[in-house]
């Protein structure tokens, strides 16, 4: 059998427009054909990993503004539910009345071998002054 340079164009051709519909029906799935849960938003505070990333609640980044992740550094409560408390919990290092009881408390707050008033981070803590 003869093969024509007409027909080995007619095959490649094929061949060729196979692979670009199959490549493209490939490239056209979305992020929700392997994730179903992309779309759907975290809900803060039931417990669940609603969105599907692997964490919960507070622990999910999508929730690092909600007013139940926020710790409030003077209620006596855990807000953010990581285990700490007001003062205790690192997102109130900041917070006035929280300097205030670590530079009169005589202990060694962040480690670094002073206390109190001999600390610098006090130095602008009006019982140090």
């Amino acid at each position: 059998m003869l093969i024509t340079y007409r027909s080995t164009f007619k095959y490649s051709f094929a061949i060729l427009l196979v692979t670009m519909i199959l490549t493209s029906a490939y490239s056209c799935k979305s992020d929700e054909d392997e994730n179903p849960t992309s779309n759907v938003q975290e809900n803060c505070s039931d417990g669940e990993d609603n969105d599907g990333d692997g964490a919960t609640d507070c622990e999910d980044l999508d929730c690092l503004n909600a007013s139940n992740c926020q710790e409030v550094c003077n209620d006596g409560m855990d807000n953010d539910n990581d285990g700490f408390v007001d003062c205790e919990d690192g997102d109130c290092s900041d917070f006035d009345d929280c300097q205030i009881e670590r530079c009169i408390d005589g202990v060694d707050n962040d480690g670094d071998g002073l206390v109190d008033c001999d600390d610098p981070d006090c130095d602008t803590n009006a019982n140090c002054t």
